[in-house]
């Protein structure tokens, strides 16, 4: 969901729109669309898109709800290319495709639009053989971006062969270059490999960024927080909880599901336990509501009061939940 009225849902042949709180959808398929695998979307009251991946990677974009539709194919530029992430600041907008992983390294390319989705140029990439300094080195798989403004974004990724380190790439330039950001791990991880998630800004300077800690026997796996003040010049590390793996988890990660919503509220949902936080992960506490949420596979909150959550495995179709009192009690919209 999108506001507490709006809101989109979406399988492998339709897209629906809401505008009065999930009572009632509108089928908005756009034009065209050829049933494929959406492997990322974004969504908002301004503009919204789609990434399919088809026989050629394809991105649909609407600025009036689904009214109206435009396509845009992505050029294939690497040996295998997935999109696994989209996200859009005003017109601006980008989209992440990777090759398949291999040797804990994955090739990357970035592409960039500034007309809402009518054309897209591929700004940034990872090459094995041509890696510069300036790019998002080839090491580590990528999980994803995200931007705070046209040209401050970040690049996240799972650093799964590299103990008491957690990474990832900023750049300062809408995409074109890149740097590296180690985050400072506190003493309890130095052990710990890590995966860092794109984060989520809730306001111009204020933001989150989720970091999953795993043990290397592969037993344990922690949540933390980062949050930053200052527009992600710099981070710092919130209380970490423990998470366990759930296999409806976005990416596969981080085995766990997460929701935001200004100023610094979040909400983790592990499988097991709904976990909430009113000040950007310094503390949490576990809801009493955790058994309504058995199956769910995302989560949305739009304030700290009202959310919905996505259920899976009905037999009628789409199951959705919405919360009006910050995940203690959930009722049913299907």
């Amino acid at each position: 969901m999108v506001t507490a009225t709006s809101g989109w849902r979406y399988g492998s042949d339709s897209v629906e729109y809401t505008s009065n709180g999930g009572e009632t959808w509108s089928v908005v398929t756009p034009p065209g669309w050829t049933q494929g695998s959406i492997f990322g979307s974004f969504f908002s009251s301004g503009i919204s898109a789609i990434v399919v991946d088809g026989t050629t990677p394809e991105v649909f974009t609407t600025q009036d709800d689904g009214a109206h539709w435009i396509s845009s194919p992505l050029p294939l530029n690497l040996p295998i290319a997935t999109p696994i992430s989209v996200d859009f600041v005003g017109q601006t907008g980008w989209v992440m495709m990777v090759s398949n992983a291999a040797a804990g390294a994955q090739e990357d390319a970035i592409y960039r639009t500034s007309d809402a989705g009518a054309h897209w140029t591929q700004v940034g990439s990872t090459r094995w053989s041509t890696h510069s300094t300036s790019a998002i080195a080839p090491g580590g798989y990528k999980t994803g971006i995200a931007f705070a403004s046209a040209l401050d974004g970040w690049a996240t990724i799972s650093n799964c062969c590299l103990q008491g380190h957690a990474d990832l790439y900023m750049t300062q330039d809408g995409g074109t270059t890149w740097r590296t950001q180690s985050l400072p791990v506190s003493a309890q991880f130095e052990s710990f490999t890590s995966t860092t998630l794109p984060p989520t800004f809730l306001s111009s300077q204020d933001g989150v960024l989720p970091v999953v800690f795993d043990s290397t026997d592969g037993k344990t796996h922690d949540l933390a927080l980062f949050h930053t003040v200052d527009g992600g010049i710099t981070w710092h590390e919130g209380t970490a909880v423990p998470v366990a793996p759930s296999s409806s988890a976005p990416l596969g990660e981080p085995g766990a599901i997460l929701a935001t919503a200004p100023p610094d509220d979040a909400w983790v949902w592990d499988g097991t336990e709904l976990q909430i936080t009113d000040n950007a992960g310094a503390t949490w506490r576990v809801l009493s509501s955790s058994t309504s949420l058995h199956d769910v596979t995302q989560v949305d909150f739009v304030s700290p009061s009202v959310g919905f959550a996505l259920l899976n495995g009905s037999t009628s179709g789409w199951n959705i939940l919405q919360t009006k009192d910050g995940g203690n009690t959930w009722t049913s919209l299907s």
